[in-house]
């Protein structure tokens, strides 16, 4: 019988090594299809090996779900391939379920989740989680406020190229936080950052045209990037629209188009617009003043540690 299994032994392994071949063929030609955004051909062979527990299937499933690609944006589903994903030490599951649980999408927000999963990710070389830990740290989200840290992790993650950390390092240098305030190289840091149109490194580009800092005044620049910022949906660059027009830098006065900015960035919880919107509605700035109104918006801004909300609201 041994002499039998030695016979056929070559033959199982031929076979054996034809299914290997076969599957990991199965998978790239998935990942080639989400790659040249073919997403239906994608999710058609990639789907059936994420429900076998392929991490690395799970993954693109996860980012089809998460950004709408060839189905409807579905967080939860998204939350569900990448907890399959990182349970098996994959770190790009890691590096995602961490994103999830640090935005509050598919998951209930947990920053101390978020920071464990992003941890493990960043020790297997994950970049973009050296971007997001360097965040954490400057906030204070999942971990005590250590600049110090902050500093490291985004040095480290600006070096591989990752705006995030490039127009935080600015925002760094400019507010002096963990570092001797510099706003020539804040300037360097965030033209790099905008200059690809990263979002918040347009917002952070305006602020300092409009102050003035690291650079000649100028108002026209300044709401050229806010505007781009703005697009994205950043909710500091569309207040800091809203001021220009609402106090004429370098636009006409316009109260109805302060209101619509301030009511953009008010919606998606920004408590300084929040705060300026009320003042609008109180004042009768755009509108007749309508008191009720204007304490709807000062006490959610209140709510947030906008202070002088409380003005109007005893």
């Amino acid at each position: 019988m041994f002499r039998s299994l030695i016979k056929i032994l070559p033959v199982i392994i031929m076979f054996a090594s034809c299914a290997a071949v076969y599957a990991a063929g199965t998978l790239n030609d998935g990942e080639t299809a989400y790659q040249n955004k073919d997403y239906a051909q994608a999710i058609a062979i990639l789907a059936p090996l994420a429900a076998q527990g392929v991490p690395e299937a799970q993954n693109a499933m996860g980012e089809m779900s998460y950004f709408g690609f060839g189905m409807a944006r579905d967080y939860a589903k998204a939350a569900k391939f990448f907890t399959g994903s990182a349970a098996q030490g994959n770190a790009w599951g890691e590096y995602w379920i961490g994103e999830l649980y640090f935005w509050g999408r598919g998951v209930p927000r947990n920053y101390l989740l978020a920071f464990c999963y992003l941890s493990q990710a960043d020790a297997a070389g994950i970049f973009k989680a050296q971007a997001r830990l360097g965040q954490m740290y400057y906030e204070g989200k999942g971990v005590p406020r250590n600049y110090k840290s902050a500093f490291r992790y985004l040095s480290k993650a600006d070096a591989t190229g990752v705006l995030q950390a490039t127009s935080l390092l600015g925002q760094m240098y400019c507010e002096g936080k963990g570092v001797i305030r510099d706003y020539d190289k804040a300037f360097a840091l965030l033209s790099v950052s905008a200059s690809a149109d990263n979002a918040w490194g347009d917002y952070l580009f305006g602020d300092m045209y409009l102050n003035g800092n690291g650079t000649r005044q100028d108002y026209a620049k300044a709401m050229f990037y806010f505007q781009r910022s703005a697009a994205q949906k950043v909710a500091q660059a569309q207040t800091a629209i809203g001021t220009m027009y609402h106090d004429g830098l370098g636009v006409a006065k316009d109260y109805d188009k302060a209101r619509y900015w301030y009511t953009l960035a008010a919606e998606q919880g920004n408590g300084w617009a929040q705060y300026l919107l009320g003042e609008m509605c109180f004042n009768g700035e755009g509108a007749p003043s309508n008191p009720g109104e204007a304490r709807k918006w000062l006490r959610k801004a209140y709510a947030q540690g906008v202070m002088p909300a409380a003005a109007h609201l005893w």
